[in-house]
């Protein structure tokens, strides 16, 4: 998920923010089968479709997996500011 800077640098006391438990390492979770065959075919029947590459491909650096799908879909893609620069 990305936030628009307005949120991102917006201020808050700091006793509205509650705390936070660290996470160690980048999380790569494996997708529902399932669900990926239901992805497939409705991007095999889009007209116009688009992938939206937001901080989760920074994340969990799959800059890798991001250029595969891409190029062998031919799908265009647009990346949000977090993720910009890792395709080239």
């Amino acid at each position: 998920m990305d936030c628009n800077e307005d949120v991102l640098y917006g201020k808050v006391k700091e006793t509205e923010v509650p705390s936070a438990t660290r996470v160690s390492g980048r999380a790569r979770p494996a997708g529902d089968p399932d669900l990926i065959k239901q992805a497939v075919k409705l991007l095999s029947q889009s007209k116009r479709p688009i992938f939206f590459a937001g901080g989760g491909v920074w994340w969990s650096q799959a800059y890798d997996e991001l250029r595969t799908l891409v190029e062998r879909t031919g799908i265009p893609f647009y990346t949000s500011p977090m993720s910009r620069g890792f395709f080239a």
